[in-house]
């Protein structure tokens, strides 16, 4: 098990932004990242719709606002790939049916000040 909180950046839909690490899960090999990076269940701040009323929030609104969260379950390591097997298994042959076994978005582990990695085992220091 990962240590917590750990933060960790998450990409999809072309952004990426920090995220918090609710939760980690080791079991599903074929999920599994290239080093054994588990999935991992992830907490973002929830971006409002262009048009949404709280996109241009009164003084008051700021002030007393409490911020939304989406909750990401099982999210894969940005160097997750299935191998043959498991995409012979899963009928997978185009990269828009692989996408819909992999899920939505990847995780990867955030840089820290000097140019690393944060080690796996520890949470970031930056």
């Amino acid at each position: 098990m990962r240590e917590l909180p750990e933060v960790v950046n998450y990409t999809a839909f072309g952004r990426t932004v920090k995220a918090l690490v609710f939760s980690g899960r080791d079991g599903e090999v074929s999920h599994l990242g290239k080093d054994g990076e588990p999935l991992l269940t992830l907490v973002i701040l929830k971006t409002p719709p262009p048009n949404a009323p709280h996109k241009r929030p009164t003084v008051l609104q700021t002030a007393t606002a409490v911020p939304e969260v989406e909750i990401l379950y099982d999210v894969v390591h940005a160097s997750h790939e299935f191998s043959a097997e498991f995409k012979e298994k899963k009928g997978i042959r185009t990269a828009a049916e692989a996408a819909s076994h992999r899920g939505h978005g990847e995780w990867s582990e955030v840089m820290i000040l000097d140019g690393s990695l944060a080690p796996k085992d520890e949470a970031p220091t930056a």
